[in-house]
């Protein structure tokens, strides 16, 4: 029994001007045909910096994609001298570099030692959409569907920054978030987590503070000297609260997952020193493993449907039905969870 997720996640775009983050890193790049703007969005610097590219123009097919899989951004195009492509990533000196792999061939140093981050985890999401990842048009459909996975993925590989002391600015849409994850209210999820993507976002899930849209769905604040980095990272904690919950009584599992979500797997999910996937279909959990290192008891919070379950610690052994209130031990070992009945 295995719970995989084949799906690669590189959202692009075509238009110029694109923002995206440098994956690893504090910084987000506006990608021009012919410039690149860096700017680091950290608290502690903000400083900017233009990259003039030797590129001729009118460029045609002009594609700005940003593969997290390869931890990279990747643009590439042509242009009247022919095809050119180049790779903006971090390398492990922690500098940001420029690669060409196609046309003038060429490296480049952007930045020395800039603020990173190593994943420290490798969770996925698929909630069982595989159309073209183009940024624009999946902005325009605005199905969650496809934006929670990389929107998990993506604060997966960005670093950490504080949350300020005052919520201001856009935080007021993750605490909104907030809010109906906890009360679980499955009816306002899409609401208000499509107010929060369309608002606090710009270019590829590129985090802003400031409603530089002018919405109107929040009031004007002065945010020019805070980190816009939060956003991510709160938008994907309430994200995954949506699947998969841990209180200190129990482990809830599909807690407030919205009808329209009604099949789905999220694998390498992180408990502790523990692992754990599931996959659900027809909106009810359908498999569970969990990878267990170290011995403890677990309380499952399942699907109030769900009465009953079998629990094996082989895909060999016939396991046991038992309830689904029941306490379980665990101990070092991987444990199977399926036939989840009415």
């Amino acid at each position: 029994m295995h719970v995989r997720i084949s799906q690669k996640f590189h959202p692009f775009s075509h238009l110029p001007g694109i923002f995206c983050l440098i994956p690893q890193t504090t910084w987000e790049a506006e990608i021009f045909p012919t410039l690149i703007r860096l700017s680091d969005l950290s608290l502690k610097n903000r400083e900017k910096k233009e990259i003039p590219l030797a590129i001729k123009g009118p460029v045609k097919d002009f594609t700005v994609q940003l593969d997290l899989g390869k931890k990279e951004v990747r643009v590439f195009g042509f242009s009247p001298d022919g095809y050119f492509h180049y790779r903006i990533y971090l390398n492990d000196k922690s500098n940001i570099l420029l690669v060409f792999d196609k046309g003038k061939k060429e490296e480049k140093t952007l930045l020395h030692a800039v603020q990173s981050i190593s994943p420290h985890s490798n969770e996925k999401l698929s909630l069982g959409m595989h159309k073209s990842q183009d940024w624009e048009m999946v902005m325009r459909r605005m199905d969650l569907r496809e934006i929670f996975p990389i929107c998990l993925k993506l604060s997966e590989l960005t670093p950490l920054a504080a949350l300020p002391e005052k919520i201001i600015g856009t935080l007021h849409l993750t605490e909104a978030c907030k809010r109906v994850v906890e009360k679980r209210d499955k009816i306002k999820v899409i609401e208000t987590f499509r107010t929060l993507f369309q608002t606090a976002f710009r270019g590829i899930l590129s985090p802003r503070l400031s409603d530089d849209r002018f919405l109107g769905v929040i009031s004007y604040e002065n945010v020019e000297d805070l980190s816009p980095l939060p956003i991510l990272h709160e938008a994907a904690k309430w994200t995954k609260a949506l699947f998969f919950q841990d209180t200190q009584d129990q482990i809830s599992i599909l807690p407030c997952v919205p009808s329209q979500f009604h099949a789905g797997r999220f694998t390498d999910l992180a408990l502790g020193e523990d692992l754990i996937d599931i996959e659900w279909s027809k909106g009810l959990l359908k498999k569970l493993i969990w990878r267990c290192n170290q011995e403890r008891k677990v309380s499952l919070d399942l699907q109030k449907p769900i009465k009953r379950f079998r629990f094996r610690s082989s895909i060999k052994e016939r396991g046991a039905i038992i309830p689904s209130t029941q306490e379980i031990f665990l101990q070092p070992r991987t444990y199977y969870f399926d036939r989840f009945e009415k």
